[in-house]
């Protein structure tokens, strides 16, 4: 019988902890983790720089203004990504925000009115495809189309509310439609959103494959156990 070390004893009593607490207090906790990071990183001189100059490294999460600024807009979309593993029990931090709107054209342009609220610019990871640089979209008027959302599976846009990631199609061809029928429904700083269940997100995060969300994942089929007993 496997002997469980002392750090596997110290995470499982935070995960359990991290439990106890509600959705609203995971994502404050998590906003305030952001903060302190970007703290350390401007003492210490670092900044990470996308192709518009802003930082979207250093930008500290601000998950109810953003909430705020996409219901102000009467945006209709569906959490996804860490933000939603918080809400449902995940311990793990995450920088960043994973947003599924409707591609409904004038949902988009919804979309583009938040955003642009938000003083949001395009962010162009290095090896980010298919974001090109020719294929940029800018956030200026002339490029600022709801159809642009289109040219890509995903845009990263540094804004004043931390790093957002919009995405138009999702792993394992989740879409908006089938992933808002099985959303839940959570009141989130006085706004209903509708955050992707658990199986879309295992689902959609054991299609990308990355390595670093198998912690995530063994996580979320854990808290899907104990929902299921």
């Amino acid at each position: 019988m496997r002997r469980v070390t002392d750090h596997e004893a110290i995470w499982k009593a935070q995960q359990l902890a991290q439990r106890r607490l509600t959705p609203e207090q995971r994502l404050r906790q998590n906003d305030s983790l952001t903060r302190l990071t970007r703290e350390a990183k401007r003492s210490r001189g670092e900044r990470s720089r996308g192709d518009f100059g802003r930082s979207s490294e250093l930008e500290a999460l601000d998950t109810e203004g953003l909430f705020a600024a996409l219901d102000a807009q009467g945006v209709e979309f569906v959490l996804v990504g860490g933000v939603a593993a918080l809400v449902h029990g995940s311990s793990r931090p995450t920088a960043d925000i994973d947003l599924l709107p409707r591609p409904a054209p004038e949902n988009l342009d919804r979309m583009v009115l938040a955003l642009d609220d938000l003083e949001a610019a395009v962010h162009i990871p290095a090896d980010r495809v298919p974001m090109q640089p020719g294929d940029l979209w800018e956030f200026e008027t002339s490029h600022r189309e709801p159809a642009a959302f289109q040219e890509a599976e995903a845009w990263s846009f540094p804004t004043t509310a931390g790093p957002v990631d919009v995405v138009i199609s999702t792993a394992a061809a989740r879409g908006y439609e089938a992933q808002r029928k099985r959303a839940e429904a959570h009141a989130l700083f006085g706004i209903t959103v509708f955050v992707a269940g658990i199986d879309d997100l295992i689902a959609s995060k054991e299609a990308l494959g990355r390595s670093k969300d198998l912690p995530v994942i063994e996580e979320l089929r854990q808290i899907r156990g104990d929902h299921d007993r």
